[in-house]
């Protein structure tokens, strides 16, 4: 099958991925024990005071019931309001706390493929040289330490001891207080990117048609940098959209840690709440990141990998 057809199969997948992923989260928040309603009121509710809620927000009917009227509204872009801020569209909600969010993920992705491609192509040129195992080791610790255990070091180190950033709070992407929470996202995506660009350029590096480049007399840096990386990259391709729901997990809790007000800490903060609307309209919007960022991996796929535009 043609590329052009793979792509198309993916998008009509799309909607049956966000369906399941819908559904998946209305019955996990409806199993979730304890009442939306009852944290936020400033006394006990009565019995009726509870029922009364609940038929306002129509969460007396029967679960399909429920599950239906919040899929067409959705459909409609209707995600109803808030119960924790009063009444508020989450729409607003989530649009208000979107920007950093995204512009977190987006930077932490791109500092991980702006220093891990080379990283890689480095050690893969340098293989089993002390570079190469420092770079092995280095990853390895990358990928092993968690955000939640990053962030409070971080700060502890550049903000409490040495006074060079702030200790929390968000100014946007371009200020200070964005460079501890972008660098501990980056941790995990520079290692990865790393090996996985190190040992493709390895294995393109001793295949036949590379040592054919050289036999015919072509500079190392033209066969490097002009033949091999691109078919290295194919498999740091693959990775990439899988790097995006990494990292919209991660950001959940560097948020919440550095105290950024955004759609993770948001996202979080709904759970605790039993913000029903919210976390649904926030994990349809993460869902749909993600499946959108894996069709979009298989556009560059295809467009570096020729065996699949002429499949």
């Amino acid at each position: 099958m043609s590329a052009n057809g793979t792509i198309a199969r993916r998008v009509g997948r799309t909607g049956v991925v966000l369906l399941v992923v819908y559904a998946i989260t209305f019955v996990c928040v409806r199993l979730t024990p304890g009442n939306p309603f009852a944290a936020r009121a400033p006394r006990a509710l009565s019995p009726d005071q509870q029922a009364r809620l609940e038929r306002q927000f129509g969460l007396d009917d029967p679960w399909p019931v429920q599950f239906v009227r919040y899929l067409f509204r959705a459909l409609s872009g209707d995600f109803g309001v808030s119960y924790a801020h009063q009444g508020e569209d989450v729409v607003d909600v989530i649009v208000a706390r979107a920007w950093p969010t995204m512009s977190l993920v987006g930077a932490a992705l791109l500092v991980g493929l702006v220093v891990g491609v080379p990283l890689g192509v480095a050690a893969a040129l340098r293989n089993d040289s002390w570079f190469d195992h420092l770079l092995s080791g280095v990853s390895t610790l990358g990928v092993a330490i968690p955000v939640f255990v990053a962030t409070p070091v971080l700060v502890i180190v550049l903000s409490v001891y040495a006074g060079w950033l702030p200790a929390q709070g968000w100014d946007g992407l371009i200020s200070t207080t964005a460079i501890i929470p972008i660098v501990v996202l980056a941790l995990e995506p520079i290692a990865v990117t790393a090996r996985f660009t190190r040992a493709s350029m390895i294995e393109v590096l001793r295949s036949d048609h590379h040592r054919t480049a050289r036999a015919r007399g072509l500079a190392r840096r033209t066969v490097v940098f002009r033949f091999a990386l691109r078919n290295g990259l194919v498999p740091v391709t693959t990775i990439t959209g899988l790097q995006v729901a990494g990292l919209l997990g991660s950001v959940v809790l560097v948020e919440s840690a550095y105290n950024v007000p955004g759609l993770g800490k948001e996202f979080l903060a709904a759970i605790t709440a039993r913000d029903y609307p919210v976390v649904m309209a926030a994990t349809l919007i993460f869902a749909a990141v993600i499946v959108v960022a894996n069709l979009l991996v298989d556009v560059a796929y295809a467009r570096l990998d020729p065996r699949i535009r002429s499949a």
